[in-house]
């Protein structure tokens, strides 16, 4: 590597660096003289050689991805696949699924990771997450649902332990139903 300086000692002062194809160091430190007001000074600096290496295989590239589900009786992430999943069964649990399990409150975790498919035809899969929006939400209507059941049984049961009838022969009634005439002031 050869330096030239043009013009030195003046305002519009310049440089040429020439590489030769003989140049084996692929980093360094150049100096450069420079001259102000009559002295010599050596700039100095740095310098990278970044070299076209041979060309690489040809890269493989992304076929598909698959969103993939596991329903759980567990709140422990279940492992990733290892291979090629082809299950599509929406009552399928503990096992990762093509489609999104049925929720019960025995599988009340959901899980999900990506299937990827390679133009080679090979597979990966991305890291397992908890499905925490699915899993709540399911968790919360199941509550809602037992609460709702519930205060239907409890006003079931009510019902018919007590028949309040307007006085009137209800020929519908069991014999061993009383007919009873209520007034205002027997609910206060």
């Amino acid at each position: 590597m050869t330096t030239a300086v043009q013009n030195n000692s003046s305002a519009t002062a310049k440089f040429t660096v020439t590489v030769s194809t003989s140049m084996v160091s692929s980093h360094g430190v150049l100096a450069v003289p420079v001259t102000v007001d009559g002295k010599t000074f050596d700039m100095t600096f740095t310098y990278s050689l970044v070299l076209m290496g041979e060309k690489g295989d040809t890269g493989i590239g992304i076929s598909s991805v698959t969103e993939l589900y596991y329903g759980s009786d567990s709140s422990t992430a279940p492992a990733k696949p290892t291979t090629h999943v082809t299950t599509s069964n929406f009552a399928t649990h503990n096992e990762w699924n093509l489609q999104c399990p049925t929720w019960t409150s025995t599988y009340q975790y959901y899980y999900t990771c990506q299937e990827i498919l390679y133009d080679d035809g090979t597979y990966s899969w991305s890291d397992v997450a908890m499905n925490n929006g699915y899993s709540g939400a399911n968790s919360n209507a199941n509550a809602a649902l037992i609460t709702a059941d519930s205060a239907n049984t409890t006003a079931s049961n009510g019902l018919k332990r007590l028949k309040i009838y307007d006085g009137t022969t209800d020929t519908a009634a069991s014999t061993s139903t009383k007919v009873v005439t209520c007034s205002d002031t027997d609910f206060s």
